[in-house]
Parts: structure tokens; sequence; C-alpha cells
């Protein structure tokens, strides 16, 4: 459980301690309760560089699921938004391939559809981190909804 206090605008992250190779990978998360509560709280999952100059992401709030991108300390960029649909979007994967990034959903962990996929510019595919987290900025209210992980992984 990862949960925001109320009133108040933070980041709860969780992000591997270890490094691991993207290339050919990817990183699994089962999220059993969106964070929420209001507009402005979100859960996320991403894969990135430990400074966090990298990345990309999932980040789900305000009733959508989004893609996001940022390359070396740029400004992020949004890849797409749908309507969030918390039964078909239980599982998100984020997915490397032949130089591309795969943004994947599933609502059983087996069988996934492709949302988004674009060419990355990580530097390093060995040095990268798995990250999930929740969030709150503007007005978050005071009565958020924690979000609930059911399972992280990566899978090689």
């Amino acid at each position: 459980q990862l949960t925001i206090a109320p009133n108040s605008i933070e980041n709860v992250a969780l992000m591997s301690s270890e490094a691991y190779r993207f290339q050919g990978s990817s990183f699994q998360v089962e999220i059993e309760q969106y964070a929420g509560g209001s507009a402005s709280v979100g859960t996320y999952a991403a894969v990135t560089d430990a400074g966090e100059l990298s990345y990309v992401i999932f980040n789900a709030h305000n009733g959508r699921l989004t893609a996001w991108r940022r390359w070396n300390g740029q400004a992020p960029v949004q890849i797409g938004s749908i309507t969030l649909n918390p039964t078909a979007h239980r599982y998100l994967r984020l997915r490397e391939a032949a130089g591309r990034v795969y943004y994947e959903t599933s609502p059983d962990g087996t069988t996934w559809t492709t949302r988004w996929n674009i060419a990355h510019s990580f530097s390093d595919l060995d040095s990268l981190h798995g990250m999930i987290g929740v969030q709150s900025w503007g007005s978050p209210g005071n009565n958020p909804v924690p979000g609930l992980i059911g399972s992280v992984g990566i899978v090689e």
C-alpha cells in the first residue's frame, strides 16, 4: 500500500535498489487499487535511470491512463492517454524490444494489449530501475485513496 497524506503535495515512491538490464526485458506491475480521491492524485509505474533524468512511465489519474517519456533531463512528453479501466488495466507492463518501448496493459497478467510504442533514447540499457509510486499535486483533497500494489516484477 502506498499512501499520501491528506491535503499534502508529495511523491511516495519505491525504486529497485539494483539496476537491471532493460534490453529485451520488461517491468510489470499489478495494481489492485489505483490511488485517487481527487483529480490531482495519481499512481505510476516507470523504468528510469537512477537520477530520473530519462524514463518511460505509465501515470493514472483523474480517470485517465497516460504514457510519458523523458530523455536526458528534457521536459517530459506525453505519448498517449486513454480512459482508465481498473479491471482491464490491472497489470501495467513496460517492455523493451529492438530499440522500442512498449506500453502494455492486461486484465490478468497473461494477455497483453499494446497501447503505445516509441523508439527509446536510454543511454545505458544496463543501468535502469523499476519504480512505482503515488503522487499528489495541486489540490489533492483531504481524503486520498491509497494505491494498492499486488505484485511487481522484472521479466527477462
